[in-house]
């Protein structure tokens, strides 16, 4: 099976836990900070950010998409994995 490379990962804010927005802003600064860079986005509902959307595309610098997914993992931060097809 050929690897994805067009993974969007999106990360469903929640009021208490490891899912709070401080949190995962939290990982992704700490990501930078180690040099993995990479697109991000929110999903905003009537003016509400519901989820924090991380691109790990073409735009990913500094390590692999599986190590930024395990750096979630370890976090403990849940999170909603989907390959992408790449449109031409």
């Amino acid at each position: 099976m050929r690897q994805c490379r067009n993974l969007h990962v999106q990360i469903p804010i929640k009021p208490k836990g490891n899912n709070t927005f401080e949190n995962i802003r939290k990982a992704e600064h700490a990501l930078s900070k180690k040099g993995i860079l990479f697109d991000t986005g929110v999903d905003l509902s009537l003016g509400k950010i519901r989820a924090i959307d991380w691109e790990l595309d073409w735009s990913l610098e500094g390590a692999k998409p599986n190590a930024v997914l395990m750096f979630l993992k370890k976090e403990n931060i849940k999170a909603i994995v989907k390959c992408r097809a790449r449109k031409l």
